[in-house]
C-alpha cells in the first residue's frame, strides 16, 4: 500500500492534471488528499485540484448510473427468468424502488459515507431508473462539501497522507461494519414482531 500511493505521487507530479483528472474519474478520497498536497508545495494549484476532485466524482457516479441504467432491461430480463433461484422476486424489486424514491437521500448520503456500499446503490439508481436531474442534484450535493473536505485535509495536513489513507480505510470499514449491524438487528427485530404478532394476533408488540 505504501509503495502504491508513493507510486501514485509520483505519477501524479510527472503527468500532472490530466492524470489526476483520469484516476480522479475512478479512484476515491486519497487521491485528492495528495493532490492537495501536492498543491501545498506549489506543484498544483489547490482551486484546480478542487475542482477536478469535483468533476472527476461526478462523472465517475454518471458513468455508474448510466451503466445502470443502460443494462435496465437485461437485469429485469434475468430477475424474471433466474431471479426466483436467488431469492429476488418483483415484490421485493419493487419494494426496493418504493423504498429508494422515498428515501433516496438519506440511501445517498449512507453510501457517501461506507462508500464500499456507494457503487451498488448508484447502479441500483440507473437500473430503476431514477430522475436523472435528481440523481444529479444529489450527488453533487454531497460531492462538492466531501471534496472540499479533502482537499483542505491534503492542503495543510497532506504530508501525512499513508496515515490518513488508512485512517479514511477504517473510517469506511467501521461505518459499513456499523451499517451492516443496523440492519441485521432491523431484520432480525422486525422478523421477532411479526414471529410474536403471529402467535399473539391480539396483543400489541
Amino acid at each position: 500500500m505504501i509503495s502504491s500511493l508513493q507510486s501514485l505521487t509520483i505519477l501524479l507530479s510527472h503527468y500532472g492534471y490530466f492524470f489526476l483528472f483520469i484516476i480522479a474519474i475512478f479512484e476515491g478520497p486519497i487521491i485528492t488528499v495528495i493532490a492537495a498536497f501536492l498543491a501545498s508545495i506549489g506543484i498544483f494549484n489547490v482551486f484546480i485540484v478542487y475542482g477536478i476532485a469535483v468533476v472527476g466524482d461526478f462523472l465517475g457516479d454518471g458513468i455508474w448510473y448510466w451503466v445502470g441504467r443502460s443494462s435496465s432491461k437485461h437485469f429485469f430480463k434475468l430477475m424474471f427468468k433466474y431471479g426466483t433461484r436467488l431469492g429476488i422476486t418483483e415484490e421485493k424489486v419493487t419494494n426496493a424502488e418504493i423504498h429508494l424514491k422515498k428515501h433516496f437521500f438519506k440511501t445517498m448520503v449512507t453510501g457517501k459515507i461506507t462508500n464500499i456500499v456507494m457503487l451498488p446503490i448508484i447502479i441500483a439508481c440507473g437500473i430503476l431508473k431514477i430522475n436523472y436531474k435528481k440523481f444529479i442534484f444529489s450527488t453533487l450535493a454531497l460531492d462538492i462539501p466531501k471534496d472540499l473536505f479533502f482537499t483542505l485535509l491534503g492542503f495543510y495536513f497532506g504530508g501525512y497522507y499513508m496515515s490518513i489513507n488508512n485512517g479514511i480505510n477504517r473510517f469506511f470499514v467501521a461505518s459499513t461494519v456499523l451499517l451492516i449491524v443496523c440492519l441485521a438487528t432491523f431484520v432480525i427485530i422486525r422478523y421477532v414482531r411479526k414471529m410474536y404478532q403471529k402467535y399473539n394476533p391480539d396483543e400489541i408488540f
